[in-house]
């Protein structure tokens, strides 16, 4: 009976560490997939905000991804191009509204840092002037060496 009981505490034991083991391997897989999920950027829902705030006057022409070092690491930014074609005196202020309110979201600013304009300039399409832009904004996602 003694036997009995000690072989059966033995056998339970060992299930508890084999258990145990199991457990500890589940935890450090789940790290891992949580980590990896925090690098993933959803680009459905940039894309959406890029077109939910996009004024009339205003299209995208280009959008990429850009490496770049910036303080001896790699940096990923997110580049967009476009055009406005509006009043002179009403560029400057279509231009900023829309950065802004691409700031002010949530759903643009994950995984992203502050969007700015990067470069301006005027340009002809067609005869027709109109004023070149680019944005820029800093994954906030680094990139292996």
């Amino acid at each position: 009976m003694l036997n009995k009981k000690i072989l059966s505490e033995s056998v339970g034991s060992e299930r508890f560490a084999e258990f145990q083991k199991k457990n500890t391997e589940l935890l450090e897989k789940l790290f891992l997939y949580k980590k990896e999920k925090g690098k993933r950027v959803i680009w459905a829902n940039k894309l959406s905000a890029l077109n939910l705030f996009l004024p009339e006057e205003m299209w995208i022409s280009k959008l990429y991804l850009e490496k770049k070092s910036l303080f001896e690491k790699k940096n990923l930014f997110l580049v967009v191009k476009g055009y406005l074609s509006s009043s002179p005196a009403q560029e400057a202020k279509i231009i900023n509204n829309y950065i802004e309110k691409l700031n002010q979201t949530p759903l643009w600013r994950e995984n992203l840092e502050s969007t700015r304009l990067v470069s301006i300039k005027e340009e002809k399409i067609n005869h027709t002037k109109v004023l070149a832009f680019q944005l820029s904004s800093l994954l906030k996602i680094r990139e292996e060496k």
